[in-house]
């Protein structure tokens, strides 16, 4: 099963903790990709500890973009994170 959750609002790191929990907790494998909270929220020092949850941290944190140049560069680094994200998982995938 694959669950995104995505847009504005609160909610979505509860809504995918919870499953991801009732995956891991019914013996089902669980891989976490994370791209906007920074890696050491309470939830994800939860999931490190959990057997069969696999993380995948950002790996670039991202600012607020204030003009078009800055926004520009901003959204390469989201896309190339994104695309590193999508290589990652297929890897883990092959193993």
């Amino acid at each position: 099963m694959i669950q995104f959750f995505y847009g504005d609002g609160k909610g979505k790191s509860t809504a995918l903790l919870g499953g991801a929990v009732r995956m891991a907790g019914s013996g089902g494998k669980v891989l976490y990709v994370q791209f906007f909270k920074n890696n050491d929220s309470s939830e994800v020092i939860m999931l490190k500890n959990m057997e069969n949850v696999t993380y995948l941290p950002q790996d670039v944190l991202y600012t607020m973009a204030f003009d078009n140049k800055e926004m520009e560069e901003q959204m390469k680094k989201i896309k190339e994170g994104y695309n590193k994200k999508i290589e990652e998982v297929y890897e883990l995938q092959n193993k």
